[in-house]
């Protein structure tokens, strides 16, 4: 299988930490030698906090500030692997993940870079592989889709892909690294769209490659995260353009592929539409009829009261009646006993 450098730029204990440990499960299956390489922009005292996992050898080889880029090309220059691994210190990787992608790598026809699938701290679908919308501007495909989703459950070429995981021959980058002159991110989309243009080789994204992705802690915080979404940022603009570029020098078939892709992608939000209309509908369906339980409980309630109250009137009308009935009974005893002393004294006098 070759020999295997594992490269992060990390600056976090616990997240370095945490990406360790999952790295022997991860290399299962794996028969090659590895490394792991970081490039720490942390604190001294963070770094000696810094636990690795049995059996994985990390070499904080650099101590440099932050850019991820450059980092990382610094990373290749001083990695021993055949294979070179960028990896994110947010990652926890699945059992079996690094040997899947490398197995990709080996047997994929023009492979030249592979990625995984990731998951977001939802446990759904983060990252399957990277499309562009007809502005060139990318994009997550299949973002949220659940984790077993038959269209995440395939390996296949895709025009880009997260350098949070992002597998390739050392020989094939040190022909093509990553751009520099990107600010904060944008310098692994254009990676592979340069490996295409410059090497004649594809991008996968390997379905077997797993992995959870619940932070985006690698990059620096004083540092705005665009994203894809920010149409001012310079690095959006200069991977518009390398997308433009990469676009003109496509072959039919390529062309024919990505608009699969872009077909299936559609087909795929059409139909998560209709079933949030659904979902949506069935609980709108589930608020109406709770809202005429509840309507008709309160209408229930009503009645009860009304009922209660009534009887509560009938009570009082009762017990007045029968108060007055015997006050006049009372009235009629006493003036029954002043009759009877008047008389009694009338007879006494005689």
């Amino acid at each position: 299988m070759g020999n295997l450098s594992i490269l992060v730029v990390s600056k976090t204990a616990q997240l370095l930490s945490r990406l360790l440990s999952s790295i022997p499960d991860a290399l299962q299956g794996y028969e090659g030698d590895f490394e792991v390489l970081c490039s720490w922009n942390g604190t001294a005292e963070e770094e000696r906090q810094v636990i690795s996992a049995q059996g994985v050898e990390l070499y904080f080889s650099q101590r440099t500030p932050y850019h991820f880029a450059r980092n990382c090309n610094q990373l290749a220059q001083q990695a021993c692997g055949d294979l070179l691994l960028f990896i994110n210190d947010d990652l926890i990787l699945d059992p079996g993940s690094i040997t899947a992608a490398v197995q990709t790598l080996q047997q994929q026809n023009q492979c030249g870079i592979v990625g995984a699938k990731l998951t977001n701290q939802s446990g759904t679908v983060g990252h399957a592989g990277i499309l562009f919308d007809h502005n060139h501007k990318p994009f997550h495909r299949y973002l949220d889709s659940p984790i077993n989703h038959p269209l995440t459950l395939r390996t296949e070429r895709v025009p880009a892909a997260t350098g949070a995981f992002l597998l390739t021959r050392g020989s094939d980058y040190s022909k093509c690294p990553m751009n520099e002159a990107y600010i904060n991110n944008g310098e692994d989309v254009e990676l592979c769209l340069a490996y295409k243009m410059k090497l004649g080789l594809n991008t996968f994204v390997c379905h077997r490659a797993t992995g959870q992705h619940p932070e985006r802690s690698t990059r620096d915080n004083q540092l705005a995260d665009t994203g894809f979404g920010n149409d001012s940022s310079e690095d959006l603009a200069r991977m518009r353009k390398v997308r433009q570029q990469f676009l003109q020098m496509l072959k039919r078939q390529d062309l024919e592929e990505e608009l699969d892709l872009a077909c299936r992608e559609t087909s795929w939000l059409q139909q998560r539409i209709l079933d949030l209309e659904t979902v949506h509908q069935d609980d709108r369906n589930h608020q109406a009829n709770l809202a005429l339980e509840i309507a008709a409980k309160a209408e229930l309630q009503a009645a009860e009261r009304q009922q209660t109250d009534e009887a509560l009137d009938q009570a009082r009308r009762t017990a007045a009646l029968e108060l007055s009935e015997a006050h006049r009974v009372a009235e009629q005893a006493r003036q029954r006993s002043i009759a009877w002393k008047q008389a009694f004294r009338s007879n006494g006098s005689c």
